[in-house]
């Protein structure tokens, strides 16, 4: 059997992940993180509910196409005039960028649409982008412990994680920092998902209350990445954009080696839940140019005090 080198981008990496990581216990312990007064339930019209019912991956009633979401940027007032939003046609009507007018249907219920619900416990994503490994399509138990981040928390898996298909099943210590084996335990579900420039990533979902299936949309190429504030409502547009080259962009890519043309651009949506973007003149054949969406969810860091976290999703090619 031949065992993947499953390693992160460095050991500078590494270490900032384990110290982002030991903010989490203390978030359980002060009963959770202060959120945005506005998060509620992201609407198919690109604004934020009350939390009622409506789903954000349901047609919109303008017609559209059945099974898709809308992914329209506003202004804040509900229009798209002043905002550089689309139209029904993806058309960009403010600042000339063209976004995509609906989200891809298979992203429906998915993490790429929807943020996870909200846990009392320690509970987290971790994207780890795995390199020079782009025939890999399934990772074992054996190889999944002998990732660095797993190492790192002691963590013991059953089965194996298969590209685009079955999770394997794992258990880590809650509290990365405290490094005893008698130290409380959480369970962690770890899929194998596509990352950029035709990596494979591994995904790990923690929550210490207790797993869920979290679903995944096929075929999607994933990013995370950071942003400085904690309120939704306070992250801008080049909030986002950092985020974005940090999580996807720069992802074992020496930025100067990153053609000049290069530009990363964003606009937030639904307060803070969401964003759009389009990366331009990234490196040819990298899979990584084009529109993403980004959709706030737990990371690695739980406590709120030391920013937000984005799953960025790239749209298919048109």
């Amino acid at each position: 059997m031949t065992t993947h080198l499953l390693t992160s981008r460095g050991r500078r990496r590494g270490t900032t992940l384990l110290a982002a990581l030991a903010a989490a216990s203390l978030l359980a312990a002060c009963g959770g993180a202060p959120d945005s007064a506005e998060d509620g339930v992201p609407t198919a019209s690109g604004t934020v509910s009350d939390g009622g019912g409506d789903d954000p991956t349901s047609a919109s009633d303008g017609g559209g196409e059945e099974g898709t979401a809308t992914a329209t940027a506003e202004d804040g007032d509900g229009g798209a005039e002043d905002g550089g939003g689309t139209d029904a046609d993806g058309e960009g009507t403010g600042d000339g960028v063209r976004w995509p007018a609906r989200l891809p249907a298979s992203w429906s219920g998915t993490i790429s649409s929807e943020p996870l619900e909200p846990s009392g416990g320690i509970a987290y994503l971790v994207l780890t982008p795995l390199y020079e490994t782009y025939d890999l399509t399934e990772i074992t138990a054996e190889e999944i412990e002998g990732s660095e981040f797993f190492h790192a928390q002691q963590g013991s898996c059953e089965g194996s994680a298969v590209l685009d298909g079955r999770a394997a099943s794992c258990t880590l210590v809650a509290d990365p920092i405290a490094g005893s084996t008698g130290d409380p335990t959480a369970p962690a579900e770890v899929r194998l998902v596509h990352g950029p420039y035709g990596n494979p990533s591994i995904l790990t979902s923690v929550d210490a209350e207790g797993l869920t299936e979290l679903p995944i949309a096929p075929e999607t190429t994933l990013g995370l990445g950071r942003v400085e504030p904690y309120l939704l409502e306070e992250v801008t547009a080049e909030d986002v954009e950092g985020a974005l080259r940090e999580g996807v962009l720069e992802v074992g890519i020496d930025p100067v080696d990153l053609p000049e043309d290069t530009a990363v651009e964003c606009e937030v949506v639904d307060e803070g839940l969401h964003a759009l973007c389009e990366i331009t003149g990234g490196i040819e054949g990298g899979g990584v140019e084009g529109f993403w969406y980004a959709t706030a969810q737990p990371g690695p860091s739980s406590d709120a005090y030391d920013g937000r976290w984005y799953l960025f999703s790239r749209f298919p090619d048109q």
